[in-house]
C-alpha cells in the first residue's frame, strides 16, 4: 500500500463488507510533519484508488468501518465521529440490508 499511503505506517484498517474496499489510515505526521493522519481507499479487485477520503483534520482515527449498506466510510477520532459518503457506484454491500428501509 505504499503508492498510496507512501511509508507512513497503517494505524488502523477496515474492509467493506463485500471484501472489494479496503479504507486504511495511516500516520502522515511522522513523514509530512502534520498532525493528522491520511486516509485512502482501495478497491482491492482492480488494484486502484477509486476516491480519496477527506479527513485528517481531527488527528488520528482510531478506528474505521464501513455502513451495513456499503456507501459509508465512518472514522472514529478522540472527540470526533466523521462520516463519507462514498461517490456513487462504490457501495460495496456484503450483508443484506439491515437499515429496515424497503
Amino acid at each position: 500500500f505504499s503508492a498510496v499511503l507512501g511509508e507512513a505506517p497503517v494505524l488502523v484498517a477496515a474492509r467493506s463488507g463485500g471484501g472489494a474496499l479496503l479504507a486504511m489510515a495511516a500516520d502522515a505526521g511522522r513523514r509530512h510533519r502534520q498532525p493528522h493522519a491520511s486516509l485512502a481507499l482501495w478497491d482491492t479487485q482492480r488494484a486502484v484508488t477509486p476516491a480519496q477520503p477527506l479527513g485528517g483534520a481531527w488527528g488520528t482515527p482510531k478506528a474505521l468501518t464501513f455502513s451495513w449498506r456499503g456507501d459509508t466510510l465512518w472514522a472514529l477520532y478522540d472527540q470526533v465521529l466523521a462520516r463519507w459518503r462514498l461517490p456513487d457506484g462504490l457501495a460495496d454491500p456484503g450483508a443484506p440490508d439491515q437499515s429496515g428501509d424497503s
